[in-house]
């Protein structure tokens, strides 16, 4: 039930992800890379006022899994009416912080228009809501309702946004945003049928705040690392080319956002295991390790061939401003294998709220990031390659500290090693087929070109999928577990 789970949300979730990628073309070809970089910088503003938000949608993902898990369903609606209050006053807070900054310093910048910060202000409010109702049905594993909602919200976002961006290029961009954030309020929050009466528990807020604040602290590096290499762009290159980069970018974050969702569901079934038996660990172990099998050997290979495939067509023959992103792109794209979002290998300590050994690895992660940036700043090499090649640089770094430091409490050292090693052979392994199939060409091809090249690739992999599900139904199936006896 657990992996239909998955397997459904994931693949009911793909048609949003589609048009929102759909939607990220279309006003590319509508609007010159000068001006979606104006898009980008706003973009931008957003995820660095939710990296410093408090994590309540977070906080009520664990706290109400756990209820669930000790069946307190008395506490489920005053729960959610409190996440809900507290996230709000938290946005509005951070919010009102930057329209304080916007009015002392309208313009820090002579390349973007000062009017950036007040329409990212206008979007993060309007979003908040559908942020806590998304976690509130995420934490019901009510996944058929979330998925076909959120598909509905997808298409209508991006239907607005086209539109806006046709008739008022930015602001109306900024327009359709809000209100396609108001419609997944009405939608989510018609799913949930749960009264939204502003109650607000102190002592509920004292148990979200002992998971959220901790959390967040020690989740600020991981945060900043997820934007850091976009500030470094913004920093010191040209709005064109950020609006290069961020399209390369954005396209993985949407094809990465596949395999994440499917994470997701095995993230909350570790909480909601917790919460029920925390000494059934034992549980964690082939929970994480199932999900990785068929994350390295099905899902992302497929995505990754199909995504890189689907954009040198697309960019080298319609968005032709923006074929540098190619390479760039298939840079990043393998950096899916070494993303925390996908793996939640460091779930096993969140769920048991062991917040010091995710703050060390946090701050590894970072510190990889700063140490390169530093030195491609100090020797004049920044080009938007050389920062891919160092996201996925850190990324692996990352990953191996993560395997290394908790792998063998889950599976021992011999079964560690296997999945430590697999990701990273099989990155390669595709690394070395986009090098060499000529999609890696900045120029377009004939269309038959391509799709030989295409099915060539798919032929590829077809070994790695099939090994995934031996791997499924003999060896992964009967490994020992070895998380009870070292916990």
């Amino acid at each position: 039930m657990l992996f239909k789970n998955a397997f459904f949300y994931t693949a009911s979730n793909i048609l949003g992800q589609l048009s929102r990628v759909a939607q990220e073309f279309i006003i590319r070809l509508l609007l010159p890379p000068s001006t979606i970089g104006i898009w980008s910088f706003i973009v931008l503003i957003q995820n660095s006022v939710q990296t410093f938000d408090a994590g309540a949608p977070t906080a009520s993902i664990w706290y109400l899994t756990q209820c669930r898990g000790q069946n307190k369903t008395t506490e489920i609606s005053s729960c959610q009416n409190t996440s809900l209050v507290l996230h709000i006053i938290q946005r509005l807070l951070i919010c009102s912080v930057l329209f304080v900054y916007y009015i002392f310093f309208p313009g820090t910048s002579s390349s973007v228009p000062h009017w950036t910060i007040p329409a990212a202000i206008l979007i993060l409010m309007a979003m908040s809501f559908g942020e806590c109702f998304t976690a509130f049905l995420q934490s019901e594993e009510n996944y058929r309702v979330l998925s076909k909602r959120q598909n509905v919200f997808w298409l209508s976002y991006a239907l607005l946004v086209i539109t806006g961006a046709y008739f008022y290029q930015v602001p109306g961009i900024v327009v359709g945003s809000t209100l396609a954030y108001v419609l997944q309020l009405l939608l989510l929050g018609a799913a949930l049928q749960f009264k939204i009466n502003l109650q607000f528990s102190k002592q509920i807020v004292k148990r979200l705040l002992s998971f959220a604040i901790p959390f967040k602290a020690i989740d600020y590096p991981m945060s900043l690392c997820a934007i850091i290499d976009t500030i470094f762009v913004a920093k010191f290159c040209s709005l064109s080319l950020l609006a290069i980069y961020t399209t390369a970018k954005l396209i993985v974050n949407q094809t990465i956002q596949i395999p994440a969702w499917m994470s997701n569901v095995f993230m909350v079934r570790l909480y909601k295991l917790h919460g029920s038996d925390k000494t059934a660990t034992h549980n964690f172990g082939q929970v994480i390790l199932r999900n990785l099998n068929f994350q390295y050997f099905v899902l992302l290979p497929s995505l990754i061939m199909a995504c890189a495939s689907v954009i040198q067509l697309a960019v080298s023959h319609w968005l032709t401003q923006y074929a540098h992103a190619i390479p760039v792109l298939f840079t990043l794209l393998l950096s899916a294998y070494f993303q925390p979002r996908v793996s939640i290998i460091r779930n096993y300590w969140i769920a048991g709220k062991q917040f010091s050994w995710v703050l060390i690895t946090n701050l590894f992660l970072l510190m990889t990031f700063v140490l390169q940036f530093a030195y491609l700043y100090y020797t004049h090499t920044i080009i938007l390659q050389t920062i891919a090649y160092c996201t996925l640089i850190s990324y692996l770094l990352y990953n191996t500290l993560l395997f290394s430091l908790l792998g063998n409490i889950l599976w021992g050292i011999k079964v560690n090693i296997i999945t430590l090693l697999t990701p990273i052979l099989i990155a390669v392994y595709l690394h070395l087929l986009l090098t060499y199939s000529a999609l890696n060409t900045l120029s377009a091809m004939p269309f038959l070109t391509w799709l030989t090249i295409t099915m060539k690739l798919g032929l590829a992999i077809t070994p790695l999928i099939g090994l995934g599900v031996i791997l499924e139904k003999t060896y992964f199936n009967r490994i020992p577990n070895y998380a009870d006896s070292t916990a």
